[in-house]
């Protein structure tokens, strides 16, 4: 297990001396991590042999004792990649994980990158112009490749995979269309649709019975139209997204407290929320419960 260090040509232990040796070169053998034998020769010097002798030695030690030996131009992309996704995953949507990796296999694939010291901005970018005049993509498409990418090194150099980011001189593309967040609703318009919900299922009921609509249908669709006012006032007023309204119960409202619960399982980040509850919606969730019976309802379920 210990390292040699010998001339060739010269004998080692239970080898017979050779006769003759026109030019003496040296070979050294050593013990890898895995505890095999290796030997490397043809060194002309000694104390090249011993330098690099010194160099094999280190990187077994290291490799026993769990350290990184590879520079980093010698780590597989996908290695690093397959990282990436895993820890990804833990906090992300499935759909933008198989994005992500989709879109980096693409370029990987494209650039013919398998190793650190393939992924060259160079290559990145003639790779993403080509797709972009082939498919005819706008910028923004190009740039969410580009920021998958950039994420995707930044994280490898914050674990200390990488010692830097080699894409971080990719440029975004210009041209980029911004998106302008509308102006939340103004009181006009909140009113308008609150009026629109509550006469919407008699509209509705009279578009396909002709104009006419039946007197025995006309409290059913009075009080599907207030179920409606309400649920589009407590979006309004709470910010609750259609899903997390659609699993609402009961008990998840005190509306002696005036606040709301919602459990994680109905959330988008996954999280629970406490949401205050303003006066107004108060009165609206009391004057829906006393006209539905559904508090009732579901505390006997």
């Amino acid at each position: 297990g210990n390292p040699v260090l010998y001339p060739d040509g010269h004998k080692k232990a239970g080898q017979p001396k050779p006769k003759r040796f026109e030019s003496e070169t040296f070979t050294i053998e050593w013990t890898d991590a895995n505890g095999t034998t290796v030997r490397r020769g043809g060194f002309m010097k000694r104390s090249m042999a011993k330098e690099a002798l010194e160099k094999y030695e280190a990187e077994a030690t290291a490799e026993r004792n769990g350290l990184a030996v590879r520079s980093a131009a010698d780590v597989p992309c996908q290695e690093l990649l397959g990282k990436y996704l895993a820890v990804l995953a833990v906090g992300a949507g499935e759909a933008h994980v198989r994005g992500v990796k989709d879109t980096v296999n693409e370029i990987l694939a494209g650039i013919h990158a398998y190793k650190m010291r393939d992924l060259a901005p160079a290559k990145v970018d003639a790779f993403l112009a080509g797709i972009q005049v082939e498919r005819d993509l706008a910028a923004r498409s190009i740039n969410i490749r580009i920021g998958h990418l950039k994420a995707w090194m930044n994280w490898c150099v914050s674990k200390r995979l990488i010692p830097l980011n080699p894409l971080s001189g990719l440029d975004r593309r210009d041209g980029e269309r911004c998106h302008v967040r509308r102006a939340f609703a103004s009181h006009e318009e909140r009113c308008r649709l609150l009026g629109s919900a509550l006469i919407g299922p008699a509209r509705r009921e009279a578009r396909r019975c002709g104009g006419a609509v039946k007197i025995e249908r006309i409290e059913a669709l009075e009080v599907e139209g207030e179920r409606f006012r309400i649920a589009y006032a407590t979006m309004l007023l709470t910010g609750l997204r259609l899903n997390e309204l659609r699993e609402l119960h009961w008990g998840d409202l005190d509306l002696e407290a005036k606040t709301m619960h919602l459990r994680a399982e109905t959330t988008k980040n996954g999280c629970e929320a406490a949401l205050p509850l303003a006066d107004q919606l108060v009165s609206l969730l009391v004057e829906w419960r006393d006209l539905s019976g559904q508090a009732e309802a579901e505390e006997e379920a």
